[in-house]
């Protein structure tokens, strides 16, 4: 069988899955959007890349680590923008699949990660 072949034989139980979370000053939204992602795939981490928030986004998911040992958190200062962001996501992530998932809840986490 040849390497495409078998590729395509595979399921989403043969992959993991990393969902990147970029967020900024995101204090208000940050728990419910964790808690939201759905578990896809054979394993599902979260990288939340704290951009140089103000507002305490980055002690409320280390909060949230102690439970949830699924959960990586980056955090630096000053903010850089969502492209650097989303790059340092992607460097820290171990998933096979990666995705990217805003923190302001304009796209339901739900919506967007039902599977692969």
């Amino acid at each position: 069988m040849s390497e495409e072949a078998s590729a395509r034989k595979r399921t989403k139980q043969d992959y993991s899955c990393s969902v990147i979370i970029p967020c900024y000053n995101e204090a208000e939204n940050i728990q419910a959007v964790i808690k939201r992602v759905p578990q896809m795939a054979k394993f599902t981490e979260i990288v939340v890349v704290d951009d140089g928030s103000v507002d305490g986004t980055a002690e409320i998911v280390s909060n949230l680590m102690e439970d949830l040992e699924h959960v990586k958190l980056i955090s630096y200062s000053p903010n850089r923008g969502k492209g650097p962001a989303v790059k340092a996501g992607f460097d820290a992530a171990s998933g096979d699949v990666l995705i990217i998932l805003d923190a302001d809840m304009t796209v339901p986490p739900g919506s967007q990660c039902t599977s692969l």
